[in-house]
C-alpha cells in the first residue's frame, strides 16, 4: 500500500482539511475522521463530540494516525475522499455525534446506506440497501443501526467505497453527545487499537 504525509500545498490543504502529516517512522496509519459543529445550537456552542473526541486522542498520540475534522456538507464528503486518497491509510475509523446514544458507550455503526444525505424520519433498514462493514461486525457483532441518513451515514459510505480497491478495515462509531468524553476517547482508542491489528 502507499505510503504518503500531507506535505505541502495538497488538495487536502486546499479544501480546508484539518490533518497530521505521517510520522518519520514510515509506518502506514489509520485516518481517524470527525465533523465539525452544525445545528444553530451546537454551532453556537462550537462543539461536536466526535470532534472533541479526535482532538484528546491527537493529544495523547499525535504520530499514531491521520487526522481530519470534516465539514458537515457535501464539501466534508470531498474533504473525506481527498484524504483517503492521499494518506492510503491503513484503515478508516470515521466518528460522529448522536444524542439519542446513552451518555457511558460509542456505538461501532454495523453499516451504510447506500443514500444521499438527507433529512428524514428513520425507517426499517432491513427494506434498504446497505454496505456492510466487515471490520464492524468483528468488533460489535450483533448491533442494530442508528446511522441515520445524513452526513454520518454519508462519510461511512464514502469509506467503504474506498476499502473495496485494497480491503483496509473501516468502520464509523458513534459518540454520545453527553458523557465523560475521557472515557469516549479511551472507548475510541481500543476500537483503533483492534483496527490496527484487525
Amino acid at each position: 500500500m502507499r505510503r504518503t504525509g500531507f506535505h505541502g500545498r495538497s488538495q487536502a490543504a486546499r479544501l480546508g482539511l484539518d490533518v497530521h502529516p505521517e510520522p518519520l517512522s514510515g509506518a502506514t496509519m489509520i485516518l481517524l475522521t470527525a465533523f465539525k459543529p452544525f445545528g444553530i445550537v451546537r454551532k453556537a456552542m462550537n462543539k461536536n463530540a466526535s470532534m472533541e473526541v479526535l482532538e484528546k486522542i491527537r493529544t495523547i498520540s499525535p504520530e499514531n494516525f491521520h487526522f481530519a475534522i470534516l465539514d458537515v456538507s457535501d464539501q466534508g464528503i470531498s474533504q473525506l475522499e481527498s484524504a483517503m486518497s492521499e494518506a492510503s491509510p491503513s484503515g478508516v475509523l470515521c466518528m460522529g455525534e448522536l444524542l439519542s446514544l446513552p451518555g457511558h458507550q460509542v456505538k461501532v455503526e454495523p453499516f451504510a446506506i447506500k443514500s444521499r444525505p438527507r433529512l428524514l424520519p428513520r425507517f426499517s433498514f432491513k427494506k434498504a440497501e446497505s454496505e456492510a462493514s466487515a471490520f464492524a461486525a468483528a468488533v460489535a457483532p450483533g448491533n442494530d443501526s442508528t446511522i441515520g441518513l445524513y452526513y454520518c451515514n454519508a462519510a461511512y459510505l464514502s469509506a467503504l467505497n474506498w476499502a473495496r480497491k485494497g480491503g483496509a478495515p473501516v468502520g464509523f462509531v458513534h459518540i454520545p453527545v453527553l458523557g465523560d468524553r475521557d472515557e469516549h476517547a479511551n472507548q475510541v482508542r481500543k476500537i483503533l487499537w483492534r483496527m490496527q491489528n484487525y
